[in-house]
């Protein structure tokens, strides 16, 4: 800027600190001064992209966008439809996302009618919510038939200068009603199984009740020497095929449970060379009417596992069986023990008989399999007791079952492999139970007449004083007046359960008891256990389970009155 040093004629003194500015500098800053203005302006109306500001640094280049760039990018690209509405309903503006949930070009959506849409019941809605609210939710439908998409519109109210309008944002509820719908199949699924098993329970129990007479009845009979050699012969028939019965009961539910995955181990350390010893006398009956014979070559050192005994005995009397049913009478059948190099503990089940021929090896432990149609004509059964011996192998620790065959008439061999348990004591040798004590007192508690007189005849006949009672308040009446040692007990009785006999009997000390009912799945068991029953005897009982479960309570509780 251009100053005089001297004063301009006609122009008085001035201060020191003012000075002069001729008529061009002065249009020089107006100029600049109403740049500056328009530069203002064009940038308040949106005219400037960017500015240029020269500096330390050199020229820098700073771009001019709306405040409102940010919020409409964010519109556009989320995953949620959003609408401009009037209150009539007409489309201004709609994003991209909403286009698609309405299945045309966006703009055949701009200026159509929300209710092009919508159900129209669902933008009467929207308005009548908005006249006196400042938000409304609907779920509804966008599309038509099957391609209809499940929806949820939040709607609010924009207060402009001009008339009201409406904003909606559209979420797509497909993913939620899926879970939903997921859920809810589960819910249903779920309490079809608890009446399935609830079914299947009461089913266990009708069919098995019935059998407990017969067969106690049938052994009776077998045991009277006043009977004729015919007359033997026909309950000996009628007690093996209430036997065949039992196990065609036992193994059916066994594969509902085991399909489930409902099967649970009671698992104890356990000896398997016992096990197999057990297993053959099961067996006993059945080889002996096949003039068939088992030998055992029991070598393994290792035979200690962690398992239950009760099915692991049920395996191995399945493939004795089996072995005896494909193999000709008076076939041997070989049953050997031995530790692999890999210190597992092995057992197998040698026969001569049948075979399996190599095709049918893959599939033999598939559920109703028996090798074929004429298989199953000529020896029976429902071809489940393999899956089910394979099932219940395999939840052991290192359980495995295999099957090896040379082909047809070429014998077959079952082996059981097991981790054996660490053990760290030495094997303790078996003791056999004592016999019951004479004339020790049983309270049996059964509403069925039939079985409640067979198991009463059975005792009797080993010399226990019995007394019958064929309810709760029957069996608690007789427990006022009338010494019990011993009850044995249904589950299942017309006034309450065997649960609270076993309860007050229990409170009053000194007396145990056995359960005996239909119902035999683990939480049956578990439930006695908690009620005081120290066993619990699945129906139907044979006469010798039922005499050894005795002898072993009496036993253990050192009950026996002379």
């Amino acid at each position: 800027m251009n100053t005089s040093s001297a004063n301009p004629p006609n122009v008085p003194d001035l201060p020191p600190n003012v000075q002069l500015v001729n008529k061009a500098e002065i249009q020089n800053l107006r100029q600049k001064l109403r740049e500056a203005q328009e530069t203002l302006e064009a940038i308040q109306s949106g005219d400037v992209d960017a500015v240029v500001v020269s500096g330390e640094r050199g020229s820098q280049i700073y771009t001019l966008s709306g405040a409102e760039e940010p919020y409409r990018i964010f519109v556009e690209q989320m995953r949620e439809g959003a609408v401009t509405a009037t209150e009539e309903g007409m489309v201004l503006y709609c994003n991209k996302r909403f286009a698609e949930f309405a299945g045309l070009p966006l703009e055949r959506v701009i200026s159509a009618s929300v209710s092009d849409f919508v159900p129209g019941s669902a933008w009467k809605e929207i308005v009548q919510g908005l006249s006196h609210s400042d938000d409304v939710k609907v779920e509804t439908e966008i599309g038509r038939g099957a391609s209809a998409l499940p929806i949820l519109i939040t709607a609010s109210r924009v207060a402009t200068t001009e008339e009201p309008l409406f904003c909606l944002v559209v979420t797509d509820m497909s993913a939620q009603k899926e879970r939903a719908r997921l859920t809810v199949a589960k819910e249903v699924a779920e309490a079809a199984n608890r009446s399935k098993d609830s079914f299947l329970a009461a089913l266990s129990h009708e069919l098995r009740t019935p059998l407990t007479p017969a067969l106690i009845g049938a052994h009776l009979l077998e045991e009277d020497p006043t009977l004729t050699p015919r007359a033997q012969e026909l309950v000996k028939m009628i007690r093996k095929n209430v036997e065949v019965e039992t196990r065609l009961i036992d193994d059916l539910l066994d594969l509902t449970r085991v399909t489930q995955g409902k099967i649970r181990l009671r698992k104890e350390e356990v000896d398997l060379h016992h096990i197999v010893t057990e297993a053959i006398k099961v067996c006993a009956s059945y080889l002996e009417e096949r003039s068939q014979f088992v030998t055992t070559d029991l070598k393994a050192t290792a035979r200690h596992i962690h398992g239950d005994a009760v099915r692991l005995q049920q395996v191995l009397w399945n493939l004795i069986r089996n072995a005896s049913k494909f193999s000709a009478p008076s076939a041997p059948i070989v049953i050997r023990s031995w530790n692999d190099e890999q210190g597992r503990v092995r057992i197998a089940v040698e026969d001569r008989g049948i075979g399996i021929e190599q095709h049918i090896l893959p599939v033999i432990f598939n559920p109703f399999e028996q090798g074929g149609e004429e298989m199953t004509r000529k020896f029976g059964g429902l071809g489940l007791g393999l899956v089910i011996s394979k099932s219940l192998v395999e939840l052991h620790d290192g359980g495995q079952i295999e099957v090896h065959s040379a082909g047809k008439d070429r014998g077959t061999t079952f082996t059981l492999c097991f981790t054996p348990a660490v053990i760290a004591v030495a094997d303790v040798p078996e003791v056999e139970p004592e016999q019951p004590p004479a004339k020790a007192r049983v309270l049996v508690v059964e509403d069925n007449r039939d079985a409640r007189r067979a198991v009463t005849l059975w005792l009797q006949s080993l010399n226990y004083h019995v007394t019958e009672a064929d309810c709760v308040n029957e069996a608690l009446r007789l427990a006022e007046t009338v010494v019990i040692d011993i009850v044995i007990s249904d589950i299942g009785l017309p006034d309450g359960t065997g649960y609270d006999v076993m309860t007050r009997l229990r409170d009053r000390g000194g007396v145990i008891g056995i359960a005996m009912s239909g119902y035999g799945q683990l939480d049956d068991v578990e439930k006695s256990k908690a009620a005081g029953f120290v066993d619990h005897l699945v129906k139907p009982v044979a006469p010798k389970a039922l005499e050894s479960a005795l002898t072993a309570a009496l036993e253990r509780s050192k009950v026996g009155v002379g």
